[in-house]
């Protein structure tokens, strides 16, 4: 079974690499994740609402046709 690359690696260097994982996010990073992060939110608040529209305009659908034919239960 082939090692990981990082279980192949020295400690020095994987402690090197969780240095770089944790360190601090600089201003301008952070606000490109958070600008990232609201263009996200909003795409998934636009489908969220779209899928809203859908169900309550085949709500409607559904209604309009019980009403305007005769129906058999």
């Amino acid at each position: 079974m082939k090692k990981h690359n990082i279980q192949n690696a020295s400690p020095f260097a994987t402690k090197q690499l969780g240095d770089k994982l944790n360190k601090v996010l600089t201003r301008k990073e952070r606000q490109q994740l958070d600008e990232q992060d609201a263009k996200t939110k909003w795409y998934l608040e636009l489908m969220i609402a779209a899928c809203c529209g859908a169900a309550l305009a085949l709500g409607f659908v559904v209604v309009h046709q019980m009403l305007t034919t005769n129906w058999t239960w």
